[in-house]
């Protein structure tokens, strides 16, 4: 099975040490000139991509992510979350390395 419609098959997983995530390198837009990284505008959807933090479940997290959308971008026709990575700060106590 193929990544989804507007995301990179060739990126790699986890962070390129800008906080970005190096596989949404591909879904990039552009406005107001200047760049936006993660988020492409089809003619079809608006696809987000975005890494997660723990707390909500990713089915909270890509509501909460399409709501935002849908805020901004009321005619959107759809909208895909894709959640690439978790970014999880485990407390020393909980003994996971």
């Amino acid at each position: 099975m193929g990544a989804p419609p507007g995301y990179g098959e060739g990126g790699t997983r986890g962070h390129d040490g800008t906080g970005t995530v190096a596989a949404f390198q591909e879904l990039v837009s552009y406005a107001g000139g200047r760049r936006i990284e993660g988020v492409r505008l089809r003619s079809d959807a608006v696809v987000v991509g975005v890494v997660g933090r723990f707390g909500p479940t990713m089915t909270e997290l890509a509501g909460q992510v399409r709501a935002a959308v849908l805020s901004a971008a009321p005619g959107a026709p759809r909208v895909d979350v894709l959640i690439d990575d978790l970014d999880v700060d485990v407390p020393a106590w909980a003994g996971v390395t």
